[in-house]
């Protein structure tokens, strides 16, 4: 059975303590991003903030991440990190896709996990 989804939760993954604000929060949906609200700096601090989400926060709310583009190093570290780390998202944000070629690469390294992800891709406008 479908539940209405009210309201999602959306924040930068290298906020800290996001595993408290999670569980205080009564969105339906928490939309960790790893894209342009983290700065370069914090982008691995960000994926690493990933690892301190507990199982239990799984469970009481959809999870979604936001990776960089695909066609940059941060986009590929992204996917190879929640590949290694066993990180599999209900939602997975793919922002600022070009080409079908992307979705290839993704579709192979999401198959991978043997989980089923849900997947929005955000694509630019060619003109």
């Amino acid at each position: 059975m479908d539940i209405l989804t009210r309201s999602w939760l959306c924040m930068p993954a290298s906020q800290k303590h996001i595993a408290r604000k999670i569980i205080e929060s009564n969105a339906d949906i928490v939309l960790l991003d790893l894209e342009d609200s983290v700065p370069m700096c914090k982008k691995q601090f960000a994926r690493e903030q990933l690892l301190t989400l507990e199982h239990s926060i799984h469970n009481r709310r959809n999870l979604a991440i936001r990776v960089n583009t695909l066609t940059k190093s941060e986009g590929i570290r992204d996917l190879v990190f929640l590949l290694d780390h066993n990180i599999v998202p209900e939602y997975l944000i793919v922002p600022k896709v070009e080409s079908a070629g992307e979705l290839k690469v993704l579709n192979e390294l999401t198959c991978a996990t043997g989980q089923r992800v849900k997947t929005f891709v955000l694509g630019l406008a060619k003109s």
